[in-house]
């Protein structure tokens, strides 16, 4: 093999090898001298996203609007904020609870048509789901009013 060749296939080998761990590219460096801080419980990080979250609604994906992305979004019922059941939201897919560890460089998994759940978001309509075993603690914390039951029909 040619010498340029060589060198050529080296530097390819080695970006490879770099653009392998993007994700701790990203995340600022530690002091050496203090151990990093423990992640918070589950039960802290529902107790944050709830207290501060100025939305949470359940409903379902209606399907993509085609030149931006967004999902669309229908408000089914609301558990804390200003809107209405029925309302159809224009949203960006967001990670929720369990974001990588950099969000910025992958996207979401896709949401199909159909899809059902509780959603919470800061202000900007986004479709970050909440698990319903979050949604559970939520209600055992207090942290919500927990919903009528439906009567059977």
């Amino acid at each position: 093999m040619p010498r340029n060749r060589l060198f050529t296939h080296a530097l390819l080998a080695a970006g490879m090898l770099l653009a392998a761990g993007p994700a701790a590219a990203c995340l600022p460096p530690l002091p050496s001298d203090e151990p990093p801080p423990p992640p918070p419980t589950r039960e802290q990080m529902i107790q944050g996203v709830f207290r501060t979250s100025t939305d949470i609604v359940s409903g379902r994906v209606l399907g993509t609007i085609r030149k931006d992305g967004r999902l669309r979004f229908l408000v089914e019922r609301v558990h804390k904020g200003k809107l209405r059941p029925g309302a159809i939201l224009a949203a960006w897919q967001g990670w929720g609870m369990d974001p990588p560890a950099c969000p910025g460089m992958i996207q979401a998994p896709p949401l199909p048509r159909g899809t059902r759940g509780t959603i919470y978001f800061y202000d900007r309509p986004e479709i970050n789901l909440i698990y319903d075993e979050d949604m559970e603690r939520a209600y055992s914390l207090g942290l919500l009013p927990r919903p009528p039951k439906r009567s059977p029909r």
